[in-house]
């Protein structure tokens, strides 16, 4: 980041959405249906039949987690627990409509944020319920812990730029999941539909979207009392 370099990291072709570094160092990459493990120069597959969208996240007790969308002939949303290898996952199928969830965060054990255009639910797994916060957002992809009560969240938004145009935008909110609220926190002159959010170390957070053509990483403190805790 200081030098401002781009390395090339893993050398595998046509991987999509997230990448997932655990804090144990482990690497997670999703990839055309399957999810692979990269450590210490091993690459090793711990998860697959996904369909559709597969975004990757690290649960509260650092486990790794993929959410897959699905898709609407039948194939449901659903959040994977990744184990060591194949075989060894555990699956739970979702009420959310599928092909329309987008990202995933653990709240709690029980408790998960699943993000999408069918709206900003918390998923309950034990019993299984889920509960809308909002649908009020537009196109929410990127999502980050804080707290178990404070998420950041990307969507898109337009600024007017005159009374018949309004500019395509990212805008960066809040969720708290305590209170059910959603509260905007910036409007970034960035490129919507496409932004991926990760929660760094203190209060660093980093953006990735898009300004133009160019793909850019946008680094921002977070207030202190949003600090990520587990």
């Amino acid at each position: 980041m200081e030098k401002e370099e781009v390395q090339p990291w893993l050398p595998i072709p046509n991987c999509s959405r997230n990448v997932l570094i655990t804090r144990n160092g482990s690497g997670y990459v999703a990839r055309r249906g399957g999810v692979a493990q990269f450590q210490t120069g091993r690459l090793t597959f711990v998860g697959g039949g996904f369909t559709g969208n597969v975004s990757l996240f690290e649960g509260i007790d650092g486990a790794p987690w993929a959410f897959s969308n699905g898709d609407p002939d039948g194939s449901p949303a659903v959040l994977v627990r990744l184990g060591e290898r194949l075989g060894n996952q555990e699956r739970f199928t979702l009420d959310y409509a599928p092909a329309h969830g987008v990202n995933a965060a653990q709240i709690d054990p029980d408790r998960f944020l699943i993000i999408g255009n069918a709206g900003i639910v918390i998923t309950e797994l034990y019993p299984a319920a889920t509960e809308v916060i909002t649908r009020d957002l537009t196109n929410p992809m990127g999502l980050a812990r804080l707290s178990s009560e404070r998420f950041i969240v990307t969507s898109d938004c337009a600024k007017p730029i005159s009374p018949t145009q309004a500019k395509s935008m990212v805008c960066l909110s809040e969720i708290n999941t305590a209170s059910r609220t959603v509260t905007r926190l910036a409007q970034l002159n960035l490129t919507g539909s496409g932004s991926e959010l990760a929660a760094g170390v203190g209060t660093a957070a980093y953006l990735y979207s898009h300004f133009s053509s160019q793909g850019i990483v946008v680094q921002f403190q977070t207030l202190p009392v949003m600090n990520r805790t587990y």
